[in-house]
């Protein structure tokens, strides 16, 4: 367990900026992600790509940078390890889901890929997991200690009992099974924070921010100024 992490999620005044601002901003990380896709038939629809969780896992940083101070939140080099970030030292892996949506541990190409890791699989990190429950108030932010974890997954007898992968030469990874990760949510040592996820109506245009970019002329960045 991560002392840092637990004093975080216990100060009001975070527990507050979380509730307040992580609506708006998983929002804002909607509109940036919308896309224009194609049904079967031909006719087309607005959704929220793939590339969202990537958008949101930098929010969720910035906010560990911001209230832990950027030399404590430390990002991956090359050749080391894959983690999402390390907090003082510590691994912590951060997911988000929709809903009651799977959690997914790992992407994998292919059926013999996604056995073989199921097989060699255990919990080496933190699990900071953030659900989104639009236009409800729930339990929302978890922090579920590699503890928990792992003492959950000692009660199978392999990893194969609470991971699974899809079937076929495509199986997008690996995911936890809904029952394991909800013991996980529920465990006694696992932190919650409530969350009331209000939409506020935000419209973005995804390439204003390009436009602009291709549009100046003058000797500076115009991104980042």
């Amino acid at each position: 367990m991560n002392d840092a992490l637990v004093r975080l999620l216990k100060d009001d005044n975070y527990v507050k900026l979380l509730q307040n601002s992580l609506p708006r901003a998983f929002e804002v990380a909607d509109a940036e992600s919308r896309r224009i896709q194609q049904r079967k038939g031909g006719t087309t629809y607005e959704a929220v790509g793939q590339e969202v969780g990537v958008v949101r896992e930098k929010i969720i940083v910035a906010f560990l940078r911001y209230s832990l101070g950027d030399m404590n939140v430390e990002l991956p080099r090359s050749n080391t390890a894959m983690r999402d970030v390390l907090i003082f030292g510590e691994p912590l892996e951060i997911k988000t889901a929709t809903g009651s949506g799977a959690v997914k541990v790992k992407w994998t190409a292919d059926a013999e890929s996604a056995h073989r890791d199921i097989e060699n699989f255990w919990f080496t990190s933190d699990l900071l997991l953030i659900r989104i429950w639009w236009g409800k108030n729930a339990d929302s932010v978890f922090y579920i200690p590699k503890d928990v974890l792992n003492e959950l997954a000692d009660v199978y007898s392999s990893a194969a009992g609470f991971l699974q992968s899809s079937r076929g030469t495509n199986n997008r990874g690996i995911n936890i099974r809904q029952a394991f990760i909800s013991k996980a949510e529920n465990h006694s040592e696992t932190f919650r924070i409530r969350i009331h996820w209000k939409r506020i109506g935000i419209r973005i245009d995804p390439m204003a921010r390009w436009m602009a970019y291709w549009a100046d002329r003058r000797d500076r960045d115009p991104l980042y100024g």
